[in-house]
């Protein structure tokens, strides 16, 4: 089971979103009032996120179910530079 980096919130108002194979597993993908969350069956990233930050914070958690061994700033970092670089390439989030 993967540690949960909780970010912020109490995650008092979690709403499914979808579902996802993630690690080999299927994992619900849920917006919540915590900034970013990840465990054996669920991620959960804020719906108060917008842009580039948005899409950070779902990498970095989808990051977490799949590499479930890497050390955090691993998954910060590369979350990082992943999110500027499709970001840069016109990734946006599609209503």
């Amino acid at each position: 089971m993967t540690n949960p980096v909780i970010l912020g919130g109490q995650g008092m108002n979690r709403r499914p979103v979808k579902s996802a194979v993630l690690g080999g597993k299927r994992v619900e993908v849920c917006q919540d009032d915590l900034e970013g969350y990840a465990d054996d069956t669920e991620i959960w990233v804020s719906a108060r996120l917008r842009g580039r930050k948005a899409l950070e914070a779902w990498i970095h958690e989808a990051a977490h179910r799949t590499f479930p061994t890497l050390p955090h700033y691993c998954i910060e970092g590369g979350a990082e530079e992943i999110s500027r670089l499709l970001w840069r390439l016109g990734y946006r989030r599609s209503k």
